[in-house]
């Protein structure tokens, strides 16, 4: 057999540091945003509106407005909005405060993301400031839309994400130079629905996955909703490709097909990483659809006890197969 390849192993440590950890490191998110997510990828800059679709469910993303010219400041997207929005939405859940310090330089917000702080374009310094400038300045709408025989009811809400945010970090980031905290401050309705039913992830996890936002979108799917299960549950590709997909379900038969397909090649393709990472996940798939059963929650739900015994105890197979894993001789 292959000796594995570095990635696989770094992988696996990973897991194993995470699971290790007493104190988890928490995440949170709107229940609606379980199941209907912000765009993956950039979305053209002429893209002031964004709707994701999951049956009657409709999460809008409205950008907000460049005050100079009246432009969008752009939608937030991919992997580092989702972080970033974790990170906010616990720091609120932990202090029950709208008021979010951020710290008075990048290098200490990003080491809260679990990233080095690195500079240029695509430096982590310039994507996460884009992506908390673009959470910060957006508006969201949740809406779901259902007909029962003779009536037609239309439910839902709006609200911005921040009512207030003060970003100054010391771009020298000189520790004796004194410098005003960042925060920012989320709208009174967003922070009440947050802390109303907060649905607990792992931060470290969402760190692990930082590679793919269908990844991290398929962990906050599985970790809010397997241990709610009572019984299995078999949910056809149709569907899975409308909640994960992008842009929705086409209109033509072919292309509706070839669009499920891609889907389904992309969830097949990151969800045994997910697993890997959330490894108490009974979770399988065949051509027909995806069988989700009960599982153990990656975080404890509020009340919860004795998880920590069960986690060490979830992560010795991981550490046995890290050992068997590079013991194997190359070939």
């Amino acid at each position: 057999m292959a000796r594995p390849k570095a990635t696989q192993l770094s992988l696996i440590d990973e897991v194993i540091a995470m699971d290790s950890r007493e104190v988890p490191l928490l995440a949170y998110s709107l229940p609606e945003m379980t199941l209907a997510y912000l765009p993956k990828r950039r979305p053209p800059d002429t893209n002031r509106v964004y709707t994701h679709y999951n049956g009657d469910l409709a999460l809008t993303v409205t950008a907000g407005t460049n005050p100079a010219d009246g432009s969008g400041t752009g939608l937030p997207y991919g992997p580092k909005a989702r972080l970033v929005a974790a990170k906010l939405n616990a720091e609120a859940v932990l202090t029950q405060s709208p008021v979010i310090s951020l710290g008075k330089s990048v290098s200490g917000f990003l080491a809260g993301l679990g990233l080095a702080s690195t500079g240029g374009k695509t430096g982590t310094r310039n994507l996460v400031g884009e992506q908390l400038k673009r959470w910060a300045r957006c508006s969201i709408q949740i809406t779901w839309a259902s007909d029962a025989g003779n009536s037609e009811r239309d439910r839902g809400g709006s609200m911005p994400i921040a009512k207030g945010w003060d970003f100054w970090f010391d771009r020298k980031e000189n520790p004796t130079h004194p410098v005003h905290e960042s925060e920012l401050v989320f709208a009174t309705d967003y922070f009440n629905a947050l802390i109303a039913n907060p649905v607990p992830a792992n931060l470290e996890a969402y760190q692990i996955l930082g590679h793919s936002a269908m990844a991290m979108d398929l962990y906050t799917w599985t970790a809010a909703r397997l241990w709610r299960l009572r019984r299995p549950v078999t949910i056809p590709w149709l569907l899975l490709a409308e909640q994960f997909g992008t842009g929705g379900l086409p209109a033509d038969p072919r292309a509706r097909s070839k669009y499920v397909y891609e889907v389904k090649r992309d969830i097949e393709a990151q969800m045994p990483v997910v697993l890997a990472v959330y490894h108490e996940a009974k979770v399988d798939w065949t051509p027909t659809g995806m069988t989700l059963r009960p599982s153990n929650p990656h975080i404890a739900p509020p009340g919860g006890h004795g998880l920590a015994g069960t986690r060490r105890a979830a992560t010795l197979p991981a550490r046995r197969f890290r050992a068997e894993l590079a013991d194997r001789p190359r070939t």
